[in-house]
């Protein structure tokens, strides 16, 4: 009883806090909180006291329950949360997280952030987006047979924003090779 209501006071303070160190918004869509790989958890959040267009977010790493806190780090965000993984998706033996952003607007521009999970200190990578003729956002993201799957629609010069004309592009990243391949342009 006393292991219960001392998981219920923690997760209590993590939501009700501010984002000078807390936690609001879950990166799923669903009412979970978080994202299990392994003995670890992975809770990322849109800190509370910010709107959703841009502000932090705040990432809390634990290994085996939500007492045993292994880092924290707090990153800047353009746009909401909408995807996150957390996996070992490049067969190092070492976690990653992939956190998408969506920016406020019409087009809604996708933006990844890349993480690594290193001992006890995760560690922002550097990646990018590569941006190609046709693009206005709109991004869809998943993971599929360890790679990044990027997909967006293509627009022609004059296309009304809700109305793109020349297809879907699909784009595969690498963890591995660490590229970006076009799978599909139709």
């Amino acid at each position: 009883m006393k292991k219960f209501i001392q998981s219920i006071v923690l997760i209590s303070f993590l939501f009700i806090s501010s984002c000078n160190g807390g936690i609001n918004r879950p990166i799923e869509t669903s009412s979970r909180s978080e994202i299990q790989s392994g003995d670890f958890i992975c809770l990322v959040n849109r800190c509370i006291d910010e709107p959703a267009s841009m502000g932090t977010y705040s990432i809390r790493i634990f290994k085996e329950n939500l007492d045993n806190l292994v880092t924290a780090h707090i990153s800047p965000r353009e746009g909401s949360i909408e995807e996150g993984y957390f996996l070992d998706v490049d067969d190092d033996k070492t976690l990653e997280l992939i956190v998408f952003t969506r920016s406020a607007g019409s087009g809604g521009y996708g933006n990844i952030d890349f993480y690594k999970l290193l001992e006890d200190t995760l560690i922002q990578e550097e990646f990018s987006l590569p941006i190609d003729d046709g693009y206005q956002g709109h991004d869809q993201i998943s993971i599929k047979n360890g790679k990044l799957i990027r997909e967006y629609p293509i627009y022609k010069k004059g296309d009304n924003n809700a109305f793109p004309s020349s297809g879907n592009r699909i784009l595969e990243y690498d963890f591995i090779k660490k590229n970006w391949e076009l799978t599909t342009s139709c």
